[in-house]
């Protein structure tokens, strides 16, 4: 309000950028009464009663809102450079989700029609390695399709290799060696009578070599993913052996070892292969949605970035637009977000710096709230070193003024 009315600037040359739809429409009511306020005061000077009356022929028209409708309304207005289809709808958080779930259980089902992917899947179903939780509270690779999908842009740079190269044969050689390995250090044993030499002999060595002789490898790997293991129990006279009793029971624990390496080695190349085809999955849902232009709340930042670092055109014709670009909440404002308000507020050139703290923006061109005290949406990439780094690049004090302000009066407690 005093931008409009103490530097005769037009509502609609500024972008109010808050957080929730609550607060955007809260926000246009109150700018709304006080423009109405300012306008029926009697000292008010003609010249600031007209500034308030074009503002509110300009409210409706005006750039206050969450940052995904002011994302949503440069990707309507330049569709064409965002390479989108001439009606784009927005879903809203429940239809993402049941979006979602109905890709999820379609990719499911490729997966599971596709004989490419036998081998993958029933090392899985061995390893316990879950695509869809069975019970709460479970993680599973839906989970981690979920996760992507908030985060898809990030997995664009990736090279997601070739899915298709057969998986590796089971080694189970470690776990061979390191019974060899136990079996002759039992030998050096002096006393028949030695509590560990038993222990080794009767119980370690036999139930060892026959899980060694399992012939399926499967069936064996499935007892080492069932937490197979042996104790290494206690006793033992360090006179009764060449080497120290307690390294013995190390030998003991060697096999273990190998127990454990096994199975996260296949464990490994499961989930590494199974993530791989979801980030494929997810990157190809979201080219899908941008196609057929249903997009989802994450897709509106990432195109709007998109078409902002693409094209010159689009970043002179929004900076000419808006002068003054105002973030609210910005605690909790993400990487995408504050490069999408920078790349406005810039100085337009051909070429704009990919990183967003080398924008040269003028005096003016960009003012936050926040507070890091009251950050809490990290799963939405807010970050304490994202306030700091925009405070760093943006909040030097200038020759005409400007700098970091201090609100230290507030309202919510008492003394």
């Amino acid at each position: 309000v005093n931008t409009v009315i103490e530097r005769d600037v037009a509502l609609v040359d500024i972008a109010a950028i808050t957080f929730t739809e609550a607060a955007a429409s809260e926000l246009q009511a109150r700018i709304r009464i006080a423009f109405e306020q300012r306008a029926a005061e009697e000292s008010t000077s003609p010249a600031v009663r007209e500034r308030c009356r074009q503002a509110l022929v300009d409210a409706d028209r005006a750039s206050i809102s969450t940052v995904h409708g002011f994302a949503s309304r440069i990707l309507s207005e330049f569709a064409i450079a965002a390479r989108l289809p001439p009606r784009v709808t927005v879903l809203d958080e429940v239809s993402s989700q049941l979006a979602h779930e109905r890709r999820w259980e379609r990719f499911v089902d490729r997966l599971h029609a596709d004989p490419a992917n036998e081998e993958l899947l029933y090392r899985a179903a061995v390893l316990d390695v879950p695509l869809t939780e069975r019970y709460a509270g479970q993680g599973s690779f839906k989970q981690v399709a979920a996760a992507f999908a908030q985060n898809w842009d990030r997995l664009v740079d990736i090279d997601l290799g070739d899915v298709g190269e057969p998986l590796v044969e089971f080694d189970f050689s470690a776990f061979d060696t390191a019974i060899d390995a136990l079996e002759s250090i039992a030998a050096t044993c002096k006393d028949p009578a030695d509590k560990l030499s038993g222990h080794i002999r009767q119980e370690c060595l036999p139930s060892m070599r026959d899980v060694a002789a399992i012939e399926d490898p499967y069936r064996k790997l499935r007892l080492f993913a069932s937490g197979l293991r042996w104790s290494k129990a206690g006793g033992g006279k360090k006179d009764s052996w060449e080497l120290r009793h307690i390294e013995v029971r190390g030998d003991i624990g060697a096999v273990n070892d190998a127990v454990v390496e096994v199975c996260a080695t296949v464990t490994s190349q499961v989930v590494e292969r199974l993530w791989r085809l979801t980030a494929r999955e997810v990157l190809a849902a979201a080219r899908t949605r941008r196609n057929d232009g249903g997009l989802e709340f994450h897709d509106l930042l990432v195109l709007a970035r998109t078409v902002l670092r693409d094209s010159g055109e689009v970043r002179r014709s929004l900076h000419e637009r808006y002068r003054h670009i105002l973030l609210d909440e910005f605690q909790d404002t993400d990487p995408i977000q504050i490069e999408v308000a920078s790349l406005i507020a810039s100085e337009p050139s051909d070429q704009q710096p990919l990183d967003w703290r080398e924008h040269v923006v003028p005096d003016g061109g960009l003012f936050f709230v926040g507070d890091p005290k009251q950050s809490i949406y990290r799963f939405r990439r807010a970050d304490i070193e994202l306030f700091l780094s925009a405070r760093a690049a943006f909040g030097a004090t200038t020759d005409s003024g400007g700098g970091p302000i201090r609100l230290t009066t507030h309202f919510r407690t008492v003394r």
